[in-house]
């Protein structure tokens, strides 16, 4: 489902309702679902904007506590997870906090 290669291309949301893209490869999420771990390669350069985890390599799962799947990285819940062949987003919109788009 996650394993492989993710570029964010977009968050949006937050108290100040932010709508920042980025270039593919900015800022890449790649996913090995067989240890359940994603490395994070952090190249963004713009700052007081929310781009996710610094460079590294992070534990994460999928829980579904209340009919929806969420996504949990380095123990923190990111928010309610969809996913298509070509995409991914998660949202924590419904607290005020970001909606961020990945892309393959």
């Amino acid at each position: 489902m996650l394993e492989g290669t993710w570029n964010l291309v977009n968050v949006t949301g937050g108290f100040a309702g932010i709508n920042q893209d980025f270039e593919r490869e900015t800022i890449v999420w790649n996913f090995n679902e067989s240890n359940n771990t994603v490395v994070v390669t952090n190249n963004s350069t713009i700052t007081g904007v929310y781009d996710g985890f610094p460079t590294g390599t992070y534990s994460y799962s999928i829980v579904a506590p209340a009919d929806t799947d969420e996504l949990v990285v380095n123990e923190i819940n990111l928010g309610t997870f969809t996913i298509t062949s070509s995409s991914f987003t998660v949202s924590q919109q419904f607290r005020d906090g970001f909606q961020v788009q990945f892309e393959r």
